[in-house]
C-alpha cells in the first residue's frame, strides 16, 4: 500500500506542518520589567484568534511565579496557556506549548502576562487571525 493512501483529505492545503489558511498571521514578541498582570494581545473585533504557539520566560535572579492567561470580556480567566514556578533564583525558561490543532480564541479575548515575586518577563505567541 503506498503512503499516499495516509494522507489527509486537505493536505494539499497544508503549508509544512500548519494547515494554510486564508488569515493574517500573529507572531507577538512582548518583554516588560513591571511585575503584576500586563495585557500584551487583545484578538481583534470581527475575527477568530486561532493560537499555535505559546512561550514564557523569566530573566530575574529571584524566585517567583510566571503565567500567561486569556481572559474573557467579563473579564475572567477562560485559559491559562503557561504556568510556572521556580523556588530558587534562576532564569526560567519554560518549555513552549504548541497547540495542534490550534486553540480557537474569540473574538474581544485578551492575553495577558503575569508574574508574582519577579519583574521582567518574555512573552511569544504565534497564529493567524481570520
Amino acid at each position: 500500500m503506498s503512503d499516499m493512501m495516509f494522507r489527509e483529505p486537505n493536505q494539499v492545503k497544508w503549508q509544512g506542518s500548519r494547515p494554510g489558511h486564508n488569515g493574517t498571521q500573529v507572531a507577538l514578541h512582548y518583554g516588560t520589567a513591571v511585575a503584576g498582570e500586563v495585557l500584551f494581545y487583545t484578538v481583534p473585533a470581527g475575527v477568530t484568534f486561532f493560537l499555535t504557539y505559546a512561550s514564557m520566560g523569566l530573566a530575574d535572579d529571584v524566585a517567583g511565579v510566571i503565567m500567561m492567561s486569556i481572559e474573557d470580556l467579563t473579564p475572567a480567566r477562560w485559559f491559562t496557556p503557561i504556568y510556572a514556578y521556580t523556588s530558587i533564583a534562576n532564569n526560567l525558561i519554560i518549555p513552549p506549548s504548541n497547540f495542534w490543532p490550534p486553540l480557537e480564541v474569540p473574538t474581544g479575548f485578551t492575553f495577558y502576562s503575569f508574574t508574582v515575586g519577579a519583574s521582567f518577563r518574555v512573552s511569544n505567541i504565534h497564529g493567524w487571525v481570520e
